[in-house]
């Protein structure tokens, strides 16, 4: 499982990302590196594959939260947000 720095759950809980995203963007993230933490994140595939899995209905519902990321290291949560620009996979 992962846990929480004190700063990723206040975070998380200001900004409204629930637990359930949170376990997705582990389950089903995209993952790149970026200064040595790991972002993950909602892509195209990930939301395909989450789909099949949740239904297209409560994903419709879940969708203001589709642009939510965290940052990691190891099994420990540093922040989660919600992006406003797109993440740079190259």
């Amino acid at each position: 499982m992962y846990s929480m720095t004190t700063h990723a759950e206040h975070r998380s809980q200001a900004r409204g990302i629930p637990t359930l995203i949170i376990d997705w963007l582990f389950t089903y993230g995209e993952e790149i590196y970026d200064h040595g933490c790991e972002i993950l994140f909602f892509d195209r595939r990930s939301k395909k594959e989450l789909r099949k899995v949740a239904g297209r209905q409560i994903l419709a519902k879940l969708d203001k939260y589709m642009n939510s990321y965290l940052v990691k290291e190891g099994d420990l949560v540093i922040t989660v947000g919600h992006r406003t620009k797109s993440i740079r996979t190259n």
